[in-house]
């Protein structure tokens, strides 16, 4: 799981479906198995969804290797995602292949898995390392693939719902099956988060849809839509949350998400596949902000505020993979994308409002080629190079190299090496307040090499990585006067990630996990925030009976630096939490999970200020038709 072609989470659950290796479309353009590629990969299947019964995506990536996930509070708060002691802005995020990171927020471009509702999920795929060779700005710190429910040659129908602690409920409804002569996936959901911690509150609707058909012997047609609108409330960041907050009014926020698909697939021939992607995504989010109190950090603090941001990216890939020999494929094409990008925002000063605006929009062009060598012996080689032209701004080029090497027939050597960038963000170049339209773009270099151990009879495995990144241009705050945002000279994250899973029978399966992440500001004392250097997990999953499945997981989070206005800097301490589900199969049709979240009660913050929520069961009822 932390090796360059990691172990699915499926396996490690005794699946019997799992000895099919599955194929990976996030980390290369040329499709292949775990085996074929040589990044650093996790796979996190429908059956572990299952099984964990996750209350949302934030809680279901956590176990995750070299990945950090903190979620402030309840589910009101935003979510961010730390891979590899990255930013959350360095995360590209894809829902079923289109980038859905919004660069006018406030974030630079970071994705809130909050937002999400783990109905419309079929899997998630993780790749750790830049990939900006395959999809240009913003993965410089890995990628993220949510790939949403697919359709079926049988007709199934399903619905679900859930109620829970502290007003929490949801409901789901799911219909796949033949569609002419293909097949479609529909599913809508409604999901309250209720009031785990004081005035966070979360309430989404969502509405999924997949269609498939043939457009001839050869050829496929595939329209993928997903329309998101959520409502949340929470304190603001760096108010200092429930704890601390001066100011008792929290943020109002409206986010809507629309993203559009349509993936054409035609087999010219035994070796020509053409494939041509149209994607569009929109994202509108309205807040409105008490402000902060002045406090020991900052003695102005934030003022009243509200924004509104829009943003739309319209793409265009086209690709053929080309099976040169038995041993040898190439893949090559050219990725076209619009994007436009608008926030109005008004700050209250000494109770006159100031007005703020800024729009930008660019075109990129980027032709980029990849090619893949797999020999019998097992021994996989990869390497990939695109060159991005973005209006206005210089060229950028992303080489990628790796090599997947066997040392015994169950044991393999992988390394990887690749360089990314990520572009300035619209509101880092735009805004009123803080933008800076000299800002250079953000680059990453990544080399990681690991071991791969499987036991022996096929009883589980053993692997381990050690990655460096180089990270250089980062953008950050700089307090002024005037406040702005500038480019930082260099950050080092080094570290190592450990992971196993064991069968015990058909039945059982443990797996592990152990990161250890040292992040460092080149020339500079201070220290990034928000990044523990420690962490470890474990679960347990089988089952008890024919009708009966368990998933017992404990994940364990080192100490790290927060920041908020009141408080200044302060460490948070380390904290273990467990949870667990229990579901039910023993009624025809029928599937009824038990769920206790933190079931220790553990007594932690994420963020300065905000308490964790405490011992949160839940119960939930599905039946297929």
């Amino acid at each position: 799981m932390c090796l360059a072609a990691a172990t699915p989470l499926a396996e490690a659950a005794g699946d019997d479906s799992a000895a099919i290796a599955p194929v990976v479309v996030t980390a290369s353009r040329i499709p292949g198995t775990l085996a074929d590629t040589t990044a650093s990969v996790t796979i996190i299947s429908q059956s572990d969804i299952a099984a964990r019964s996750p209350a949302s995506v934030t809680e279901l990536l956590r176990q995750v290797p070299g990945m950090h996930v903190d979620q402030p509070g309840g589910r009101g708060s935003t979510s961010s995602v730390y891979i590899r002691g990255s930013d959350p802005n360095y995360t590209l995020v894809l829902m079923d292949g289109i980038a859905v990171n919004d660069p006018t927020n406030n974030r630079g471009g970071s994705f809130d898995f909050s937002t999400l509702d783990i109905e419309h999920i079929e899997r998630i795929e993780i790749v750790r390392g830049p990939l900006s060779a395959v999809y240009g700005s913003n993965a410089l710190g890995g990628v993220i693939n949510i790939i949403t429910r697919e359709g079926e040659p049988v007709r199934a129908s399903s619905l679900t719902a859930g109620v829970g602690e502290s007003g929490m409920r949801n409901v789901a409804a799911g219909a796949r099956g033949p569609f002419g002569s293909g097949d479609y996936s529909v599913t809508a959901a409604f999901d309250d988060a209720g009031n785990p911690v004081e005035d966070s509150e979360y309430l989404g609707r969502s509405l999924g849809t997949t269609v498939r058909v043939p457009t001839s012997d050869a050829g496929s047609l595939k329209l993928v839509t997903y329309y998101g609108n959520n409502d949340s409330a929470a304190f603001p960041e760096d108010s200092g949350g429930p704890t601390y907050a001066v100011l008792r009014d929290v943020d109002q926020r409206d986010n809507r998400t629309l993203t559009v698909g349509i993936d054409f697939n035609h087999e010219a021939s035994a070796a020509i596949n053409h494939n041509i992607k149209l994607n569009y995504y929109e994202h509108r989010n309205t807040t409105n902000s008490p402000g902060v109190a002045p406090g020991l950090r900052d003695p102005f603090g934030i003022p009243m505020n509200t924004e509104a941001t829009r943003f739309s990216q319209t793409s265009m890939v086209a690709n053929t993979v080309y099976q040169y020999s038995k041993y040898i494929r190439l893949s090559g094409g050219i990725d076209v994308r619009h994007e436009l990008g608008v926030s109005d925002s008004t700050l209250v000063i000494g109770g006159f409002p100031v007005a703020g605006h800024f729009s930008d929009e660019r075109t990129s062009y980027a032709p980029f080629a990849e090619i893949r060598y797999r020999a019998e012996s097992g021994t996989s080689m990869e390497a990939g190079l695109r060159i991005d032209k973005p209006e206005g701004v210089d060229p950028e080029t992303s080489p990628r190299l790796g090599v997947s090497y066997p040392l015994t027939d169950r044991t393999v050597l992988r390394s990887s090496w690749a360089r990314g960038f990520k572009l300035p963000s619209f509101y880092a170049l735009g805004n009123s307040i803080v933008g800076n339209p000299d800002l250079k773009p953000e680059r990453s270099e990544n080399i990681d090499v690991g071991l791969e151990k499987e036991f022996d009879e096929n009883t589980g495995s053993l692997n381990i990585t050690y990655f460096r990144s180089r990270y250089k241009d980062m953008i950050d705050f700089d307090a002024g006067p005037p406040p702005r945002l500038v480019n930082r000279s260099e950050t080092i994250a080094e570290g190592v990630e450990l992971a196993t899973n064991r069968k015990f029978g058909k039945q059982w399966q443990i797996n592990g996990h152990v990161s250890y992440t040292k992040t460092d500001l080149v020339g500079s004392e201070q220290e990034l925030l928000d990044r523990p250097e420690w962490r470890a997990g474990i679960e347990g999953r089988g089952w008890l009976n024919p009708e009966s499945e368990l998933s017992v997981s404990a994940l364990y989070v080192g100490e790290l630096r927060d920041s908020s206005i009141p408080t200044g800097e302060v460490t948070l301490g380390d904290y273990t939490r467990v949870d667990a589900a229990l579901t039910w199969y023993g009624m025809p049709q029928w599937e009824f999970t038990f769920a206790v979240d933190n079931v220790l009660d553990a007594d932690y913050e994420e963020a300065v200020g905000f308490p964790a929520p405490g011992i949160l069961a839940r119960l939930t009822a599905k039946v297929h038709f």
